[in-house]
């Protein structure tokens, strides 16, 4: 998602990836930039370990740092989400996970989606903008069951029919 000299280092090695920005340690790095160049006060200078929960909290109880820091993590994957949808035009994108700062039943994790569809939308063509819901998932833990429970009904489909054999 940036394609600057001077783009962050991932994990991985290369430079620029999305998990940079807004995985857990980027965002930390984030807000630990930000309170270095900042003389605002922020309830993050005090606490001992940075995460994103606790930064969800300091946004949720008010701090400016805090909720700049949820803002620009949405900024970010706002901007990898329209680079995804014009490649795939997918009818929906689903986040979940631990970095949806509470997610739909806070206002904290409203604004963090908020941020997100108001960075994406304005840079996607309107043939992709005009039907793509950005939406939080709602299955939490039991995303992976549902899944493994679907694929397996799948195959118990295609291995159910004649001529068909087990892969």
């Amino acid at each position: 998602i940036d394609f600057a000299a001077d783009a962050r280092m991932c994990g991985c090695g290369f430079p620029g990836h999305l998990e940079a920005y807004a995985g857990s340690a980027g965002v930390i790095q984030t807000a630990n930039e930000r309170l270095a160049m900042s003389d605002a006060h922020s309830s993050l200078r005090n606490m001992q370990a940075l995460t994103p929960l606790s930064i969800a909290n300091a946004a949720a109880d008010g701090d400016t740092i805090a909720s700049e820091m949820i803002e620009q993590t949405g900024i970010m994957i706002g901007r990898a989400i329209a680079m995804f949808a014009h490649v795939v035009d997918p009818d929906v994108v689903l986040l979940g996970g631990a970095m949806t700062f509470g997610g739909p039943g806070t206002d904290t994790g409203k604004q963090f989606l908020k941020s997100i569809r108001e960075e994406c939308f304005p840079r996607t063509l309107v043939q992709i903008s005009s039907h793509l819901k950005i939406e939080f998932a709602t299955l939490g833990n039991d995303a992976g069951i549902v899944g493994a429970a679907h694929y397996a009904r799948q195959v118990a489909d295609e291995t159910s029919r004649p001529g068909t054999a087990i892969r």
